[in-house]
C-alpha cells in the first residue's frame, strides 16, 4: 500500500488542505501548492523532483485558500515524532545507529505494546520520523493532540535512558512535533545535506482514534508515574499558604537575558541549527519577553529565525507561550546542546571585562564608610548621643548600636 493512502486516505470526510514545499537556493521555504486528500497522492507522484533540492509536506491540514499558520489549522490527521542524529558520523555509522534504534524500539516498545506500533517509519538519512495516522480530528482538540505527543515523547526518552550510547546522539524534537502546521521531510525524496535518498517502511494501515490513543498511552507505567508526579507537584503548590507577592524588580536580570539573546544570535549564524531551531527560538523568546515589550520580543525572534540556514516558516506556536520561565545557566546551555567553553571557543560568548570605574567607586564608598565608622567610635567614646552621631556620620542607628557594643567589649 502507498504511504499517501495510509497517512492521507482519500476516503477521509473531514480534512482541509496539505501544503508541499521546497527550499530554494537561498534556503527560503517556497510553497509548491496545496492539495486535498483525494489528490495528494497524484500531486506527489507527478511532482518534478529536483535531486538538488529538499522537499517537505504537512502532517495536518489548514483551511481552504489560507496560509499555513496555526490560526488556520483545520484538522489533525497525523502525529509525527522527529528523531535526528546530530553528529559527524559517516553515512555507514549513521545508518547503523538508525537501524539499531528502530530495532530496539520495535523489540522493547512496539512488540510489548508499551507504545502503539506506528503506521510508518520514514528514514530521512539524518534520522527517522515516526508517523501515527489518527482519524481526522477537529483542531479544537489540539489539547488532547499535544498531550498524546507529550506521553509518546516521555516513553521514548525513558527508553533512550536505558541505552546511553543511543541517547548521546539521538535527539527527539518534541517542539517540532507539536507544531501542528509544521513541515516534515517528504517521503522518498533526496536529503541534500547527507546526499542520500530517504525511504519509507510501512508497518500497518490501521488508523487511531485520538481519545483511544490517549487512554492507551495512559496505561503505560512510565506515563502513570509521570502523571502521579505532576499531580503531586500540583497539590504541593496548591496547599502552600498564599503569601503577599513581593514587589517585582523591573529587569532585575536584564544583563543575563541580554547575554542569552546575544549567544543565541551568534549560534544562529555559526552553527548547523537544523533540529535546534525550535529550542533556540523558545529560549530567545523566553528571555526577550522579560526585558522587551511583546512585539519587540517577537521581532527579535524573527530576526534570529531569518539568520538560520533554513528558517522556520511559521513562528506562531513559539509566540503562543504565555509563561516566562526561570532557567538556570546550566540548563540553558544543556538546552542549546553546547557548553560555556564551546561558546568561548567559537566566539559566541563574550567574557566579562573588568569595570575599572565601577571598582574604583566601590573602593571609595568602602573607604568613606570606614571613615564614618571610625568617627562614630570616637564620638561614642566622647559620650555623644546615638541620634547625634547618626546626623554626623549618616550611619544607621543599628550600626551605631553595634559599634557601641563592640567598643564596650
Amino acid at each position: 500500500m502507498n504511504v499517501y493512502d495510509i497517512l492521507y486516505p482519500p476516503s477521509t470526510p473531514y480534512n482541509g488542505w496539505v501544503q508541499i514545499a521546497t527550499l530554494n537556493k537561498d534556503k527560503q521555504m517556497i510553497s509548491l501548492g496545496y492539495s486535498d486528500f483525494q489528490h495528494i497522492k497524484e500531486k506527489a507522484e507527478n511532482l518534478e523532483i529536483n535531486p538538488k533540492q529538499d522537499y517537505y509536506i504537512m502532517a495536518n491540514t489548514v483551511n481552504h485558500y489560507t496560509k499555513r499558520t496555526s490560526d488556520n489549522l483545520f484538522s489533525l490527521n497525523n502525529i509525527v515524532i522527529d528523531c535526528d542524529i546530530h553528529s559527524d558520523f559517516s553515512t555507514y555509522e549513521r545508518d547503523e545507529m538508525i537501524e539499531d534504534f528502530i530495532w530496539r524500539l520495535n523489540r522493547d516498545l512496539f512488540e510489548l505494546n508499551e507504545l502503539p506500533k506506528p503506521n510508518v517509519i520514514h528514514y530521512t538519512a539524518r534520522g527517522t520520523q515516526i508517523w501515527w495516522h489518527i482519524d481526522s480530528t477537529s483542531s479544537k482538540l489540539i489539547f488532547i493532540y499535544e498531550k498524546v505527543i507529550d506521553y509518546i515523547v516521555i516513553i521514548l526518552k525513558s527508553f533512550l535512558d536505558e541505552y546511553p550510547e543511543l541517547k548521546q546522539y539521538i535527539e527527539i524534537d518534541a517542539l517540532a512535533s507539536k507544531n501542528t502546521v509544521g513541515l516534515f521531510r517528504m517521503f522518498n525524496t533526496h536529503n541534500t545535506k547527507i546526499d542520500k535518498d530517504t525511504y519509507v517502511e510501512i508497518l500497518h494501515n490501521k488508523s487511531f482514534d485520538l481519545n483511544e490513543l490517549l487512554n492507551q498511552l495512559k496505561e503505560s507505567e512510565i506515563v502513570k508515574e509521570y502523571i502521579q508526579q505532576k499531580e503531586a507537584l500540583k497539590k504541593k503548590y496548591t496547599k502552600r499558604e498564599k503569601k503577599a507577592p513581593k514587589p517585582h524588580k523591573k529587569n532585575s536580570y536584564s544583563a543575563l537575558h541580554y547575554k542569552r539573546i546575544r549567544i543565541i544570535e551568534e549560534l544562529a549564524k555559526k552553527e548547523d541549527t537544523v533540529g535546534k531551531r525550535d529550542m533556540m527560538l523558545f529560549l530567545a523568546f523566553n528571555s526577550a519577553r522579560q526585558i522587551y515589550p511583546i512585539e519587540q520580543a517577537k521581532e527579535i525572534c524573527r530576526t534570529i529565525n531569518n539568520s538560520f540556514n533554513e528558517p522556520l516558516n511559521d513562528l506562531d506556536y513559539i509566540f503562543k507561550q504565555k509563561k516566562t520561565y526561570k532557567i538556570k545557566n546550566e540548563t540553558f546551555y544543556e538546552y542549546l546542546g553546547v557548553s560555556k567553553d564551546d561558546l568561548i571557543k567559537m566566539g559566541a560568548y563574550e567574557l566579562s571585562k573588568p569595570n575599572i570605574t565601577r571598582d574604583t567607586e566601590r573602593q571609595q564608598r568602602k573607604m568613606e564608610k570606614q571613615k564614618n565608622k571610625d568617627l562614630a567610635v570616637q564620638l561614642l567614646k566622647s559620650g555623644v548621643a546615638h541620634k547625634k552621631i547618626k546626623e554626623e556620620t549618616g550611619l544607621s542607628l543599628s550600626t551605631i548600636a553595634r559599634l557601641s557594643k563592640e567598643n564596650k567589649s
